[in-house]
């Protein structure tokens, strides 16, 4: 059996479609299977991605989901918005175009799935007030540490020490290759 042979066809036409517009930052099979078995975990779900590119982590979240579930998506630029509404037509996925914190106010989220950088570290706490209770997020494009280049050497990894040490939460790093990970966290306790 091949991976193509695995990938749902939702998120093989999210894969056609960002290779078509030569976007190289979706999601990974690894993290996509990740996200399709994680976004199941709960039924009447509510979903929230953060970040959308061309819509390969949407695709594995909408396979994966219970269809009492939904998912709520954002980014920024409309034209990229345009083409990933054309192949999620009869899905159940609310798109919206703007920042990513106007996401925020359609919570509190069950699940999230976090791929851009401010929702990950300048503005963690946001993310993780607008999450219930036994919440999931999911963080990508993460580096082992052995795997840094040298340039990183001795320096903090503020990211993952935010969301490794906050009180909030049950978080650990999930390796997804040999040189990409993940971090996956259970919020356990409530805002202060």
């Amino acid at each position: 059996m091949t991976t193509q042979s695995i990938i749902p066809k939702l998120v093989q036409r999210a894969l056609k479609l960002a290779g078509k517009n030569n976007f190289a930052q979706s999601c990974t099979y690894e993290v996509g299977k990740f996200l399709q078995i994680s976004s199941g975990l709960k039924r009447k779900a509510r979903i929230a991605e953060i970040g959308m590119g061309y819509g390969v982590g949407s695709a594995w979240i909408l396979s994966g989901m219970s269809p009492d579930s939904n998912l709520i998506t954002i980014d920024h630029k409309q034209e990229q918005i345009e083409q990933v509404r054309k192949i999620f037509i009869n899905h159940k996925i609310e798109i919206l175009q703007g920042g990513w914190k106007s996401i925020l106010t359609y919570g509190p989220f069950d699940f999230v799935f976090i791929d851009i950088k401010e929702a990950k570290f300048n503005e963690a706490d946001l993310v993780i007030d607008a999450v219930n209770l036994d919440g999931i997020i999911i963080l990508d494009d993460f580096t082992p540490m052995e795997h840094w280049p040298d340039a990183w050497e001795g320096k903090p990894d503020l990211v993952r020490e935010k969301w490794l040490n906050d009180a909030r939460l049950l978080c650990m790093e999930v390796r997804t290759s040999e040189r990409s990970s993940i971090l996956f966290a259970r919020k356990v306790k409530l805002n202060p």
